[in-house]
């Protein structure tokens, strides 16, 4: 599981840098800076996750506590709800930037993004609980 995890970090980190790299070069042109600036967003917090997976993991590596190593991988894991909450957010993101070449329909999808980031904000609260308890024991 760590290593799929990793890997699946490491693939946001390459996709986030050449997501950027194509909003800033391919998209420059062809949307509003508005919708750029909604295209780096979605850009900036896909590889803040990819560098917090990497931390996650990286610790609970080091810990080897079977506790948290189990709320955070299991099949309801916290790492999974924020991983799923990232998708949610970024991927609405950039869509909703693509509306102006795509579809204005593509704005519909705006609910997504407050729903992807509340579960990033709570699977992290929830993360420093675990880490919270696990320093205690």
């Amino acid at each position: 599981m760590r290593r799929n995890l990793m890997a699946l970090a490491i693939f946001m980190l390459a996709s986030g840098i050449g997501l950027g790299a194509f909003g800033a070069h391919g998209l420059e042109s062809r949307i509003s800076e508005k919708y750029i600036n909604v295209w780096e967003t979605g850009c900036e917090y896909w590889i803040y996750s990819s560098f917090l997976i990497m931390a996650v993991v990286n610790f609970v590596q080091h810990n080897k506590n079977e506790i948290i190593s189990n709320q955070l991988y299991g099949k309801y894991g916290l790492l999974k709800l924020f991983i799923f909450g990232s998708i949610l957010f970024s991927i609405s993101l950039w869509l909703i930037a693509l509306n102006e070449i795509l579809s204005t329909a593509l704005k519909k999808i705006g609910f997504l993004t407050p729903i992807g980031g509340v579960m990033m904000i709570v699977s992290l609260l929830l993360i420093v609980i675990s880490f919270t308890k696990h320093n205690r024991n």
